[in-house]
């Protein structure tokens, strides 16, 4: 049987961020609950003709690399009827943790939602075309074998079909031309701590670590139903736009919203720092096959596997202030500190005077909140700033690969530019676009990079737009 030589390529097309993932019904009472989610705002259909006509301009066999965040875990909630596995109280709240039989169940999910996504992909690969899937971070529990194993039998009829779909762990490179990464190793908030072996034992079963924007979308926004997590505008919002939000749309559906966002903060936050002390059981005696084997699957050397691997950021979970800042816990410190401290005050007012201890609590609590005020909103977000920093380490990466073009996705942003020497792109993201609560206002999004000859030799990288069935695409330029 003849090898399948993924080290070549004539033509590339490289998305990421559809975020597939299960599909909220409508709800009776609150039916813009999780709008972003519900099936009428799958990409399955527009996926589909994309492929199919983006394929009917190409000769030869065509490289498909899904670079990232194809699949949404963390916002699958379902749970089985009869699980065949213990679930915890947390995970009957906000979804099953990514242990391998677990996410074995929500894959299920995934494929009983996304059937014509499947079907796509099928026949994709029955006319002979490649298919590359690299992790990003909100499918990180790509890893376990039994996910990918479940994802193969789905798209491929047969045991020699297999042979053209690869699973990449965090990059792969494309005709000895171009880089390609999802991107979230260099984002401090979504970084895979061992991108190689992210598994860690917790007691005696083993399960995944997980970056802390992965637990942030499971214990918080998957609670908070009006904020779709895949559009930032939709909820990186200032301190008086959430209440605006709050006496709009959740005073009579989500009176609670405060609790909620308290303990699912709460819950991110042990979370987060439980499983970055937990160890990750690496088997020296492995160690250098396993990198062998990634080095292999992305066409790289062993050496540059190991020197990429490195140019990961450090973990926001290691620097508790930012994460207290992203949680908005420290918000809440504030106020708990100067509630308890006006209630001090009080009492010794009442004590030493024998006045009611509101002429300290109110006076007080009135001169602290101009500040509290002014420090809300002197915070900005910072999930913004790796972007600064990225550009050090994509050359750094350039200097590793040799290679000029480098492709990512994770921000959900599309992008063509030039770094010094260095061509980048960004894919953006596929996935519902929905900036406000009932989805009427959209980004836009659903871009791709094609990598195409530009000559007998060379090839050339095009940033395009799909417009949608029957509009076809766009280039996009710089």
């Amino acid at each position: 049987m003849p090898s399948i030589n993924f080290k070549t390529a004539r033509n590339t097309l490289v998305v990421s961020d559809l975020h597939l993932t299960e599909g909220e019904p409508v709800h009776p009472k609150k039916p813009l609950w999780k709008r972003w989610k519900q099936r009428d705002l799958f990409v399955d259909r527009e996926f589909r003709a994309f492929l199919e006509t983006l394929s009917s301009e190409m000769d030869g066999p065509i490289e498909l690399v899904l670079a990232g965040d194809v699949f949404d875990f963390d916002s699958v909630t379902a749970l089985p009827e009869n699980p065949p596995f213990r679930v915890g109280w947390l995970e009957r709240r906000r979804g099953l943790n990514p242990d391998e039989e677990k996410s074995h169940f929500k894959m299920r999910v995934i494929i009983a939602e996304h059937p014509l996504w499947f079907d796509t992909l099928r026949e994709f690969i029955s006319l002979g075309h490649r298919v590359i899937f690299v992790r990003g971070n909100h499918d990180v529990e790509l890893y376990w074998p039994k996910v990918q194993s479940l994802v193969l039998k789905r798209i491929c009829v047969n045991k020699a079909q297999r042979r053209q779909v690869r699973f990449c762990d965090w990059f792969y490179i494309s005709n000895s031309d171009t880089l390609i990464e999802h991107g979230h190793q260099y984002d401090a908030y979504c970084v895979t701590q061992n991108p190689s072996h992210p598994v860690i034992w917790t007691g005696r079963r083993k399960t995944l670590r997980l970056p802390f924007g992965n637990l942030t979308s499971r214990y918080l926004i998957n609670g908070m139903g009006y904020f779709n997590p895949h559009v930032e505008a939709s909820f990186l919002l200032s301190f008086t736009e959430y209440l605006q939000f709050f006496f709009q749309y959740m005073l009579r559906t989500q009176p609670l919203l405060m609790w909620t966002w308290f303990w699912g903060a709460l819950a991110t936050l042990g979370v987060s720092f439980w499983t970055s002390l937990l160890p990750s059981p690496v088997d020296p005696l492995t160690a250098e096959k396993d990198n062998q084997r990634i080095a292999r699957n992305a066409n790289a050397t062993p050496s540059a596997t190991r020197s990429l691997s490195l140019l990961k950021v450090h973990p926001a979970t290691f620097s508790p202030m930012k994460i207290l800042r992203e949680l908005w816990l420290d918000r809440a410190l504030f106020m708990l500190a100067v509630v308890v401290l006006a209630i001090q005050f009080g009492g010794t007012l009442k004590i030493l005077l024998g006045i009611s201890m509101w002429w300290g609590i109110a006076p007080l609590l009135l001169t602290f909140l101009p500040f509290f005020v002014f420090y809300t909103r002197s915070i900005k977000p910072k999930v913004h700033q790796y972007k600064k920093a990225r550009r050090k380490r994509l050359k750094t990466a350039y200097k590793i690969t040799g290679l000029q073009r480098i492709v990512n996705g994770h921000t959900h942003e599309a992008a063509h530019t030039q770094f010094g020497e260095i061509e980048y792109f960004n894919t953006g993201y596929w996935s519902a676009p929905c900036i406000n609560i009932d989805c009427s206002r959209r980004e836009s999004n659903r871009h791709f990079v094609w990598l195409r000859p530009k000559s007998s030799r060379e090839r050339e990288a095009v940033l395009g737009q799909w417009l949608g069935e029957g509009q076809g695409y766009q280039i996009v330029r710089k």
